[in-house]
């Protein structure tokens, strides 16, 4: 590459600034005031070339480790809201994280509540192809998440010890968040949930804080980090907003169960990033489970398809206008039948049981109940409904009574929810304290009123 005339590298360790030989100051460096000099990122002549292996974004050149940060801003990122380009908080590395977890860890050395923040840059089902799974739901997902409209948002708080996690007590804060135009994220408040028909309780949003039990010497996601069960909401309902993307008002709300994480890497590198995007393409980095409750979801109506329910959606894929409103097409009236029989409609039969009362949620959880389902997953049930808590950590080994998909046993519950295995990219955000009681706003209009 050619050198740059008059220019010089300066700076110690990890973070070198690149500045003129007399070294300007930031605002003659910008010309704008800003704090490019300060930052790591100054902008460069027209027409020179890096002399070393930053690049150039925009006529700016950022270094390697521009603005403190691991990793180099990726231009390969699908990012189109604010702030774009070359700002503090684009999106950086091989997963598109925003700010690094590990030298936020690493500055505040070994603890009992170091905190490492992320935001899932994508999410897909993976079990259920024929529906949720269909290419043209994909990428209205991608999109969403792309566009910055849905945030879903981690938080784990635990003890590290010679710059590693350790085993002991933590917590995990799981939810819908928004983000904050900024390079920001936030979770929702408890006021933030406007009435509605089926619900009127302002709190259902606000993502609950689970304390949990690490132990570092698992290599299982699932038993590596156990949450208490007097204290793990997530057997009961957790609702999350989705937007009109043509104007960010609510269009409906996704109600899910028992959410667990099942496979997520543990090393150093996975405090920045689980998963990958290259070259324009995600690469996943481990996998959650949750699970869907037919009648909770057989409510609202998704503008983007047509105003077919979530539940019709998952039971009998993407309906037509005048198939949305058919009793024979509704997951609470239309009659089971065997998916590729003739004459039946059903894409998937439920395949798991769900507590939906607070006394059965209390004692379990979503399971799969079906012991012959279409993808072979193991099963924990049993015959009978059990009469006590099935804590895993006092020694439970079951999950709960045994469900029929066809729902026609005189011996058994039918089948009320879906089993839905997702794989995610997940990159390291910043989650303010500051929790927001107003819905997502639309980034480009909001800068645009600056």
């Amino acid at each position: 590459m050619g050198k740059i005339a008059n220019w010089k590298l300066v700076g110690t360790g990890a973070l070198a600034l690149l500045c003129l030989s007399a070294c300007k100051s930031s605002k003659d460096a910008s010309d704008g005031g800003g704090d490019m000099v300060d930052s790591g990122v100054v902008p460069l002549p027209k027409g020179a070339v890096p002399a070393d292996g930053g690049y150039v974004i925009n006529g700016t050149y950022v270094p390697v480790a521009a603005y403190g940060e691991p990793d180099l801003i990726n231009p390969d990122c699908p990012e189109d809201v604010f702030p774009t380009g070359d700002g503090k908080y684009a999106p950086k590395g091989k997963c598109c994280y925003r700010t690094a977890n590990s030298t936020r860890i690493a500055a505040q050395g070994d603890g009992d509540h170091d905190i490492a923040e992320y935001r899932l840059n994508y999410v897909q089902t993976t079990n259920h192809p024929k529906s949720i799974g269909l290419d043209i739901l994909r990428g209205i997902g991608d999109s969403r998440s792309k566009n910055e409209e849905q945030s879903v948002l981690w938080r784990f708080e635990g003890p590290y010890k010679d710059g590693k996690q350790a085993s002991g007590d933590g917590k995990i804060t799981i939810g819908a968040g928004r983000y904050n135009c900024d390079g920001t994220y936030s979770y929702y408040s408890d006021k933030a949930a406007p009435a509605r028909t089926f619900s009127q309780d302002p709190t259902r949003w606000a993502a609950p804080v689970v304390p949990v039990k690490i132990d570092v010497t698992k290599t299982k996601a699932a038993e590596r980090t156990v949450p208490y069960w007097d204290t793990n909401v997530n057997r009961g309902f957790t609702l999350s907003p989705y937007l009109n993307s043509n104007d960010f008002t609510l269009d409906w709300e996704l109600v899910n169960q028992g959410f667990t994480i099942e496979d997520m890497p543990s090393d150093n590198a996975a405090l920045d990033c689980m998963g990958e995007r290259a070259p324009s393409k995600w690469t996943k980095g481990g996998t959650f489970t949750v699970y869907t409750p037919l009648a909770a979801n057989n409510t609202d109506h998704i503008t983007a398809i047509g105003g077919q329910t979530y539940c019709q959606l998952v039971a009998f894929g993407v309906l037509d206008s005048k198939e949305i409103t058919s009793d024979a097409l509704s997951c609470d009236k239309a009659k089971r039948c065997k998916p590729g029989s003739k004459g039946c409609r059903w894409i998937k039969l439920p395949d798991s049981l769900c507590p939906a009362t607070t006394a059965d949620q209390a004692n379990w959880g979503c399971h799969i109940g079906d012991e012959n389902n279409v993808d072979n997953e193991p099963t924990k049930c049993t015959a009978k409904a059990p009469t006590g808590k099935l804590d895993p950590m006092k020694g439970a080994t079951t999950e709960g009574q045994c469900c029929d998909p066809m729902g026609t046993s005189t011996t058994l519950p039918a089948c009320n929810s879906y089993f839905l295995r997702n794989e995610f990219v997940a990159g390291a955000v910043q989650i303010t304290d500051d929790l927001k009681d107003e819905l997502q706003p639309d980034c480009t209009v909001a800068h645009a009123k600056k």
